[in-house]
């Protein structure tokens, strides 16, 4: 998921292929998450990343119809409907 949303920030224009490439190998050198070093290296704010994050689910959950539980409910990207699905 970490390499879908770089991707995704570079494609948005809120990171450059360069600044994507260093938060990664930072990330890597470091052992940590890469949205942890894109906002130590100061590319993007915490919230205006959490923000992208969300968004960028949200828009995964809607294409894919959303989360299913162990019932066949939807239980997250349904706009809150419990309701069984159908196949």
């Amino acid at each position: 998921m970490n390499d879908q949303i770089g991707e995704l920030l570079v494609k948005e224009n809120l990171l450059t292929a360069d600044q994507l490439r260093q938060a990664r190998d930072d990330a890597r050198t470091k052992g940590s998450r890469l949205g942890a070093q894109i906002t130590q290296l100061g590319y993007l704010d915490e919230n205006d990343l959490t923000e992208f994050v969300a968004k960028a689910v949200r828009r995964s959950l809607h294409r894919s119809g959303g989360i299913r539980d162990r019932r066949g409910c939807h239980s997250i990207g349904s706009r809150g409907s419990r309701k069984p699905s159908t196949p």
